[in-house]
């Protein structure tokens, strides 16, 4: 899976990540991510065949630290935060040029037609 098809799928299946991301936040009682890594999801077909883990927030800062980027701005994505209405997802994406890497942070919720 690419990175687009990856954030298409996790949309698309939002009914059944959003009550497995709560359930790993109440079980670890830390605000967090899902995170997808290149490894775990690259070779997929499909987001069921993908591998991602729970993160708290605190792993995420230590992780954009250890890849030499910065912190700024991600934690206002708690801001106004709706629980039981939005997950966040961290997707790691390789960009083709060895040890760079470039990280989307997005607050997922329900997308519905007008």
């Amino acid at each position: 899976m690419t990175y687009p098809s990856l954030l298409s799928a996790i949309y698309a299946d939002y009914d059944r990540l959003l009550p497995a991301w709560e359930a790993e936040r109440e079980k670890t009682k830390s605000m967090g991510v899902f995170a997808f890594l290149p490894d775990g999801y690259a070779a997929s077909l499909t987001l069921t065949e993908s591998q991602y883990t729970f993160w708290p927030i605190s792993r995420v800062g230590a992780y954009l630290h250890s890849v030499g980027l910065t912190d700024d701005g991600y934690l206002d994505l708690l801001e106004g935060f709706e629980s039981g209405e939005e997950f966040l997802v961290m997707i790691v994406e390789s960009t083709g040029e060895r040890e760079k890497q470039a990280v989307h942070i997005h607050r997922i919720t329900r997308v519905g037609m007008n």
